[in-house]
This record gives structure tokens, sequence and C-alpha cells, in this order.
């Protein structure tokens, strides 16, 4: 057990930006232009393919499936039934119907040979997810959809500078999404790219709107980190204390109707995230193997071709144990829990997606971010090996 009373308690995933840094960049007109910070993250990418900045993840998403609509009259998405809702809801609002399958295993496995195999003419997509840092190998499926005429979607939200098979995750699939939004590999309080890799695929660049001004982009990192404030605060009723700010106009983080996309603050925030990527990453890396090697094997399934780009742990510790583990952590000073995926986003058909059911319902996201030091390892060590399993995969 942690020892100590917590002054601010540890996210499941940090930001390595800081208000000071906000602050001296805004304040001292240290801005950048956004056509740098595409530069750098197209870097990323080894320049491969056209690269947008968007507004969000799901304005690139909504983006691309526009323009595939232009291209085939084709009416079914096909997505992983564990995912975030912002995914279907993008598919919904292209006037799509969102099509979900099952995983191969609770752990997140994808048999993408099968899924493959299902595929019709129907199909206009497919979304592959690349959950919590980690790739999902969905090779097999390259040869289905190219034989059926389907895009291949890489939703890259939770996975920046993965590798599947010695490519980078993003590059692979006929385009792919990336967000910068809070919870992300990178954040910028907003913002997102579209990857296009498919020279067929039509984009109109001025569908993601225009530059936004410094001073927006501002007042939505100052949301953020209101909001962040009290969601890191260690009193118990945290979601009190948002209501009260709310009384007194302090305006907790919340997202806009229409993402603002990324302008000159935004730009000069990404690029120094960009330059100190990679120690991010090896950060974040190194703490998972701590989390892996204390339960003997990797509880969230990686391919045996991938290699991670870790952004937080999922572990199954089934789901009469979940909330005992989430107050021991924040007892300790460390946020965990399910928060957003605790259930499928298509819970009428519970029944016919067991796999994913019970990733959502019993799963447990534990934090494994640059920001942790060697006690809140050894802690989250312990509760990583408590909650370890020794059922199939």
């Amino acid at each position: 057990m942690l020892t100590g009373k917590a002054s601010q308690l540890r996210d499941v995933v940090e930001e390595y930006w800081t208000d000071d840094l906000v602050e001296s960049v805004y304040r001292g007109n240290k801005l950048r232009l956004p056509e740098e910070f595409r530069d750098a993250a197209h870097e990323i990418f080894a320049r491969r393919g056209r690269l947008f900045l968007t507004g969000s993840g799901r304005q690139a998403l909504l983006a691309l499936l526009r323009a595939l609509q232009e291209r085939e009259s084709r009416t079914h998405v096909l997505l992983s039934s564990f995912n975030c809702a912002v995914v279907r809801d993008a598919v919904i609002k292209a006037g799509l119907v969102a099509e979900t399958f099952d995983l191969a295993s609770p752990t997140g496995r994808i048999d993408w040979g099968a899924i493959g195999e299902k595929l019709t003419d129907r199909h206009l997509a497919v979304v592959v997810p690349h959950l919590f840092g980690v790739p999902s190998d969905f090779r097999p499926l390259i040869p289905h959809a190219q034989k059926m005429g389907v895009s291949i979607v890489e939703d890259c939200s939770h996975t920046l500078g993965g590798m599947i098979g010695g490519a980078t995750t993003g590059t692979i699939g006929d385009a792919s999404i990336f967000s910068f939004n809070y919870d992300k590999p990178i954040s910028l309080a907003g913002g997102g790219l579209l990857l296009v890799n498919d020279s067929k695929i039509g984009i109109d660049a001025d569908a993601f709107g225009p530059v936004p001004e410094p001073d927006s982009e501002y007042r939505e990192f100052r949301r953020l980190s209101r909001f962040l404030r009290h969601r890191r605060s260690p009193r118990p009723h945290p979601q009190l204390v948002a209501r009260i700010g709310n009384r007194l106009g302090v305006e907790p983080y919340s997202k806009p109707e229409i993402p603002s996309g990324i302008g000159p603050l935004r730009a000069a925030i990404g690029l120094t995230q960009i330059a100190g990527y990679a120690a991010i990453v090896e950060e974040r890396n190194a703490n998972a193997a701590i989390l892996t090697k204390a339960a003997g094997r990797t509880e969230w399934h990686v391919d045996k071709d991938v290699g991670p780009a870790y952004l937080k742990q999922r572990l199954l510790v089934g789901v009469e144990r979940t909330v005992e583990i989430i107050k021991s952590c924040r007892r300790s000073g460390i946020l965990a829990g399910n928060f957003n995926w605790d259930r499928i986003i298509d819970p009428s058909e519970a029944a016919h997606r067991p796999n994913a059911t019970r990733a959502a319902r019993d799963g447990v996201n534990f934090p494994i971010h640059q920001n942790l030091d060697s006690a809140h390892l050894r802690f989250l060590a312990d509760r990583y090996h408590e909650t370890s399993t020794d059922e199939p995969r």
C-alpha cells in the first residue's frame, strides 16, 4: 500500500504539457504555423500518404466516410462491438449503418480472417481498433477487403507510433484517424489527424473548417486544465467540486459542438510533444513491461508481430472485484477505472457479443504513464498480480 496523502491523484493517462508551457507560448507569442506541426507529425509516418489536420478524430472519420460514400453507394460500416461510442456516432452521423462484430477473446484478440470472410457488397468500410496503445494485426483482413472493395480504416486514437510487421500503425490501411483530445497519446485539448493512404480517396481540405485563432485554443486549454484539476482532486466527491465550479462560473472542460481544429497555439504545444514523444513511449512501454512481468503475461492481447506504444493497461479483474480495485487505487492516490468502456456500443447484442461484453464489463484501465514513480509502479504491480487470471485466452 502506498503511504502519504496525495495532493493530486495520478490519472490513467497524463499529458506532458503544463499550464506554464501553455501560458509561456501564448503570452510570449511563441506560436507556430499549423503546417509545421503537420509536417512534424507526417515524419512519424515517413511522410506516407496525405495528412490533414482536423478538429478531432471523430471529424476525421466523418469526413473520410463521406468521401468514401461519394465513391461507393454502400450502407454499412463494420466496427468492433468493444469500442468508443464516438466511432459509432460518426458512422450514424454519416447516414450509415453501424454493424458490429465480437472479439475473439475477452482480452482483445480479433480474428481478422474470420471477419474478412463475412464482408459483403453492402460494406463500405471496416474500422480497425488499435486500443490502449496496442496495434491489432489486421493484415489477414486485407485480401478479403480488397476482393470485396471494402476500405480499411485504422482507428489510431489510442495508438501513435506503434508497429505492425515493421510498418508504422496507420500506414497499412486505406486511411487512418488520430485524436489529440484528453486521454490520448498526445494531448492538445482537441484536434486530430486524417492520414489517407489510398490515392483514389478524394478529401476536401475545406471540410475541416478554418484554422482556429490562438485565443480560442487558449480557452480550450484552460477548460481542459480546469477539468483535470477537478478530476484529479483527492477529495472523495470530485463531481461535487465540478458542480460547485459550474455554480461559480468556473466552467469545467467540455467538448465544443464544432471542433476548432489545430491552430498556432496547438501547433506550438504539439511540436514540443512530438519532439519528446519517443522518450515518452519508451517510459510507458517500460512501465507496461513491469506490470506484464508481475502477472506473468500480457493481459491485453498483443499479436506476435506487433510493437505497442502503450497508453494504458487494460486488465480483466472480474465484475465482482472492479469496485474493490478502483477504491483501493484511489485511496493510494491513483485513478483507475472502466470509465467510458464499461459497456459495448450495441448493448442489445450483448448475448451475441460475449467476449466484447466481458471485455467491457470486467475490465479496468490501469495507468502506466510517464509520471508514475517506483512506488506507484510497485503498488500497481501488486494489483496486477492479484487480478491476473488463469482462464484461457
